[in-house]
């Protein structure tokens, strides 16, 4: 489980800056970071925290369709809804 939260972790901080924050995605990003800091090894500091925000909502709004899918799939599921992102990550890497 470790790993799949820092897989997923990765994936956002790495993606690329998108402008404007939607409704949706803050729903999205709230739900994924109440997950993230549930099942976290470890306290995340404040400045990992902000990252892991901006990257989340930079994500949403680049995978928009993939990722709005898998939460309205997944909603108040944080295993099957991180699967499922890290499913359409690496459906996208190909």
């Amino acid at each position: 489980m470790k790993y799949l939260f820092l897989m997923v972790l990765s994936f956002l901080l790495l993606a690329q800056a998108v402008p404007a924050q939607s409704s949706l995605c803050n729903e999205i990003c709230g739900f994924y970071y109440g997950c993230l800091e549930q099942n976290a090894p470890r306290k995340l500091s404040a400045e990992e925290k902000t990252k892991v925000k901006a990257g989340c909502l930079n994500s949403c709004k680049k995978h928009s369709q993939a990722v709005s899918a898998c939460f309205d799939t997944h909603k108040n599921q944080c295993k099957p809804f991180n699967a499922c992102i890290v499913s359409a990550y690496n459906a996208n890497k190909k």
